[in-house]
């Protein structure tokens, strides 16, 4: 009778291990998908927001082609400053950001594989119950035996 209520909780915590396990990878895969969702748009977002800085240093530069000779210099010097400015400014973000995501995936990556360690741990705590078990089967086999003789 207690070998057969041990079975049931060693497959009971095998089965909460198993689902447990399997809600965590998937819970795991859906934020690293979020990640990658995240760094996509932001390397999206950077594009945009380069092109719309070349497209307003061009604005400058045609303006400051029209204004006289004297200003022309100094307005086109500007207008690069500028848009070199906003540029950096956008890398810097853009930089920033990545670094985030970079670390959010590393620490996913860390849980990860500190559940394949702990899955690894259950699987020989497993192995070593099993074992356990067995040789129990046999001494009370051999206790059953030396009873009935």
């Amino acid at each position: 009778m207690e070998i057969m209520t041990l079975a049931i909780a060693v497959f009971a915590v095998i089965i909460g291990l198993v689902i447990g396990y399997v809600s965590i990878s998937a819970k795991m895969k859906s934020s690293q998908e979020a990640v990658e969702l995240m760094l996509l748009n932001a390397e999206q977002e950077a594009t945009n927001l380069r092109g719309q800085a070349e497209r307003e240093a061009d604005l400058l530069l045609n303006e400051a082609k029209s204004e006289s000779k004297s200003l022309k210099k100094e307005a086109l010097l500007e207008a690069k400053e500028e848009a070199r400015k906003y540029r950096e400014e956008v890398d810097a973000e853009f930089k920033s950001e990545r670094q985030e995501l970079k670390q959010i995936e590393s620490r996913l990556t860390e849980r990860a594989t500190s559940l394949d360690r702990k899955d690894d741990n259950l699987t020989n705590k497993e192995k070593h119950l099993n074992k356990k078990n067995k040789v129990f089967l046999i001494e009370q086999k051999t206790l059953m035996y030396v009873k009935s003789n």
